[in-house]
C-alpha cells in the first residue's frame, strides 16, 4: 500500500510522498532486510530449491518467495528514489538524498544503486546539496572502509562518463583528491588503483586545458595526489611533466 502511494502520488503530494518515503525507509531498515543481500527465488542454492519438493518443504518455500517479493520491491523503491532525486524542488531533492544515504548506510541490499545515486547528487544545481553528497560520501569511508574500492570505482565512472557537467566532473574529482587523506591508503593495490586514475585524468584535462579555467585547480590536486604514491611533490611534478611531454607528442 505504501509503495502504491510513492507510485500513483509521485508530483501530486510531495510532502505526503516524502512521509511516505521516511516510513518506508523504517520499515525495510528496521524490520524488512537483514543485514545481507537478498536473493530472488531463482537465485537461491539449488540444495534449498530441492528441500522445497519435500513434504515439509512449503515453509521453506514460503520463506524464500518472500524474500523475492521484498527484494523486488525494495528494488523498486531504489528506482523512484533516483527519479526523486532528479526532482526540480530542492526540498524533495535534498530529503530524498537523506533517505538514501541512510539506506545504504544500514543495510547491504542494492547497495551499487544507491552509491550510484548518492555519488550523481555531486552534480546536483544546489551548491549546497553538492557538498553535502560530498560530505555524506567522506562519512561513508570514514565508517567503513570497505566500500572504497567501490567509491573510488563510482567515482571515476562519473569523471570519465562522457557529456558529462563540468561540475558534476570537477566535485567528483575533488573528492576523489580528497580520498588519500581520509583513508589513509597503504594498499598496494589501492595505491595501483588510484595512480591509474590520476593519469587518466590528467591526461583527460590536458586536452581542455585552455578552454577551462578549473583544470588550473584540478591539476594542482592530481600532484599533491601523485606525492602520496611518489613520495614527494617534486617528484609527482616532473611525472605529470612527462607525460604531458607524451601526450603532446602523441598528438603531433
Amino acid at each position: 500500500m505504501l509503495l502504491r502511494v510513492v507510485y500513483n502520488g509521485f508530483k501530486k503530494e510531495s510532502k505526503l510522498i516524502l512521509k511516505v518515503l521516511t516510513a518506508l525507509q523504517e520499515l525495510f531498515i528496521t524490520v524488512l532486510l537483514p543485514n545481507r543481500k537478498l536473493l530472488l527465488l531463482e537465485q537461491q542454492r539449488p540444495e534449498l530449491l530441492v528441500r522445497c519438493r519435500d513434504k515439509n518443504g512449503e515453509q521453506l518455500l514460503l520463506y524464500l518467495y518472500f524474500e523475492d517479493c521484498i527484494k523486488r520491491r525494495y528494488s523498486d523503491l531504489v528506482k523512484t528514489l533516483a527519479r526523486l532525486t532528479l526532482d526540480n524542488v530542492k526540498f524533495i531533492r535534498d530529503r530524498t538524498l537523506n533517505i538514501t544515504f541512510n539506506l545504504f548506510y544500514e543495510r547491504p541490499e542494492q547497495e551499487t544503486l544507491l552509491l550510484a545515486i548518492i555519488i550523481n547528487k555531486l552534480g546536483d544545481p544546489e551548491k549546497k546539496i553538492a557538498s553535502k553528497t560530498g560530505f555524506l560520501i567522506v562519512c561513508m569511508l570514514t565508517e567503513n572502509s570497505k566500500i572504497d574500492i567501490v567509491v573510488i570505482n563510482e567515482l571515476t565512472k562519473i569523471i570519465l562518463r562522457p557529456n558529462i557537467g563540468q561540475r558534476t566532473r570537477f566535485n567528483a574529482i575533488t573528492l576523489l583528491n580528497r580520498l588519500p587523506v581520509y583513508l589513509k591508503i597503504s594498499d598496494i593495490e589501492l595505491n595501483r588503483k588510484l595512480l591509474q586514475i590520476y593519469f587518466t585524468i590528467l591526461k583527460l584535462f590536458m586536452s581542455i586545458e585552455s578552454s577551462d579555467k578549473r583544470y588550473k585547480y584540478i591539476r594542482p590536486a592530481c600532484e599533491q595526489s601523485l606525492s602520496y604514491q611518489y613520495g614527494s611533490r617534486e617528484n609527482s611534478i616532473k611525472t605529470v611533466g612527462m607525460v604531458k611531454k607524451s601526450e603532446k607528442t602523441r598528438k603531433a
